[in-house]
């Protein structure tokens, strides 16, 4: 069992090179849906994407410590449910996620040889015009640049390894990730 945690600012592009890889035949991968409070996007499933829960039915999760770690961002809680985990990592499939920073170095730590953190980046501009673009309200995009601003340089110490993600780059950003998780797979850890 191998865990892929993408990691990066909003708008870099993480779930859609998450999404691409999962439909790669030749990478075989299994997504490990985590757990969220926010209201569910058109085309999502329960326990697909994520685990849709409420907020009262998350806190009852938190004080069962049913979450191998959790955080509150954009008003809206996220967590990493350990008996998904657990269930996820007894198959013999790679599993990917995408997680936010804090919740990456905590699963880093806990399981160091089983996980590899793929930084998913592009340039500030590209992230603003694709925040933009996704009609996000303007306090949602503040929000946002405050926090990509506030964490950018704590990407790259936790990141095995970066891939970027350039404005109309997608289908080579997809290649090098697959690429990097097969070489990881096979046990050649050059990059």
């Amino acid at each position: 069992m191998h865990l892929f945690i993408f990691i990066g600012p909003s708008a870099a592009g993480k779930t859609t090179v998450m999404e691409a890889l999962l439909a790669d035949p030749d990478l075989n991968l299994v997504r490990f849906p985590t757990t969220t409070t926010r209201d569910r996007r058109p085309g999502e499933v329960q326990g697909v994407q994520y685990q849709f829960l409420s907020e009262t039915e998350f806190r009852a999760q938190v004080a069962d410590q049913q979450f191998f770690e959790w955080t509150e961002i954009y008003g809206h809680l996220y967590g990493t449910n350990r008996a998904t985990l657990q269930s996820l990592s007894q198959g013999t499939r790679p599993i990917v996620c995408v997680l936010e920073l804090e919740g990456a170095r905590k699963i880093k730590q806990a399981m160091p040889k089983q996980t590899t953190i793929v930084l998913i980046e592009a340039s500030r501009e590209t992230l603003l015009h694709r925040l933009h673009a996704r009609h996000t309200d303007e306090a949602d995009i503040t929000k946002r640049i405050e926090r990509i601003d506030r964490e950018l340089s704590s990407y790259p110490e936790l990141a095995d390894v970066t891939i970027q993600n350039p404005e109309g780059d997608l289908a080579q950003t997809i290649e090098r990730t697959k690429k990097v998780i097969l070489q990881t797979i096979q046990g050649n850890t050059q990059r």
